[in-house]
């Protein structure tokens, strides 16, 4: 009984080691749309060349879970065959593949953008004798010349230009101190602003403005709640900003929405901004403005004579524009 079961396995083994090969040639050839959602595959882009003598094209799979590249022929449109595994070390990201190509020097060239960055790897293989090897690869970022370009731009003062190219940088925390850019984009932006607004165009000196404060590198105000918590956050400058001048250019800002008639928006801005700045005067008038600019006359009033009441106590009172003692009455 004992060697019925040993001869029994001896020719089971034999038996499977002779129908391999057609076992394997049998699962070889495979609808491309079948294949499981782990497998990434994509035609080899040759430009009319023929790759194969018995194969209609090439095209590269990588297996998601083990990383293996595998080289295809291509039969028709849908069936493919199983050529060879390619041996690589290649990073390389399904979800940010570029590109497939085969140039005339007899190279394959397969590109991707890796997860969460923007470096660009490319891996160069060699097509010899209806195979493809691995030689090497080689990476590019396009974010460093993206973020070259912007810091060109604020150098030379182009802040509208210079925000645009430093919004389009994907990833930009991993580039970019986000902080300080959005410290020199506001300071650089300030003067533009003014300008537009000098020739009474307050609508696009707003949007100059609200530019920049929307960037990301200002996203951390949102977490402000107090006077204190800008001084800490600031210290004696936050990259060449001052506390005083934030403060200067939001009163500008909200001044220039009075001017466009936008008052509700300046009254919901001045209750986060006197936050960060209680004490001030100019976020007083500009509030004490808006509300008499929709006609909540007491309301102004209120705040005009506070405003009035704080300039006096800072012996400021020549500063007081003619038209609040009109509107007080």
């Amino acid at each position: 009984m004992i060697r019925f079961n040993f001869n029994l396995r001896k020719i089971i083994v034999l038996v499977s080691f002779l129908l391999f090969p057609f076992m394997l040639s049998a699962q070889a050839a495979v609808n491309r749309h079948e294949l499981p959602d782990h497998i990434f595959i994509t035609s080899i882009e040759t430009n009319r060349v023929k790759l194969f003598t018995k194969y209609k094209g090439a095209a590269i799979a990588y297996n998601k879970k083990n990383k293996k590249l595998l080289l295809y022929g291509e039969i028709n449109d849908n069936d493919i065959i199983i050529i060879h595994e390619v041996q690589h070390d290649m990073p390389f990201n399904p979800e940010g593949f570029r590109s497939c190509t085969y140039s005339n020097d007899g190279k394959v060239t397969l590109c991707s953008m890796l997860d969460k960055r923007t470096e660009i790897v490319c891996g160069i293989f060699n097509w010899a004798d209806e195979s493809l090897v691995f030689e090497r690869y080689e990476s590019t970022d396009e974010s460093i010349g993206i973020m070259n370009r912007a810091s060109l731009l604020l150098k030379q003062q182009k802040a509208e230009e210079a925000l645009r190219t430093y919004d389009s940088l994907r990833f930009p925390e991993s580039y970019i101190n986000t902080e300080e850019i959005g410290s020199k984009l506001l300071k650089a932006m300030r003067p533009i602003a003014n300008e537009q607004a000098k020739k009474k165009k307050f609508k696009e000196a707003i949007t100059l403005l609200q530019s920049v404060l929307n960037y990301r590198g200002w996203k951390w105000t949102e977490e402000m709640s107090s006077e204190e918590d800008m001084k800490n956050h600031f210290g004696k400058n936050l990259f060449g900003l001052t506390l005083t001048e934030f403060h200067d250019i939001l009163v500008e800002y909200l001044l220039y929405i009075n001017e466009a008639r936008m008052s509700d928006q300046a009254i919901k801005l001045c209750k986060t901004y006197k936050k960060w700045f209680p004490s001030s005067t100019g976020l007083l008038l500009q509030e004490a403005d808006a509300y008499y600019l929709i006609k909540e006359t007491e309301k102004a009033g209120e705040l005009y004579t506070a405003y009035v009441a704080k300039m006096k106590e800072l012996k400021k009172e020549k500063q007081i524009p003619d038209y609040i003692q009109v509107r007080m009455k």
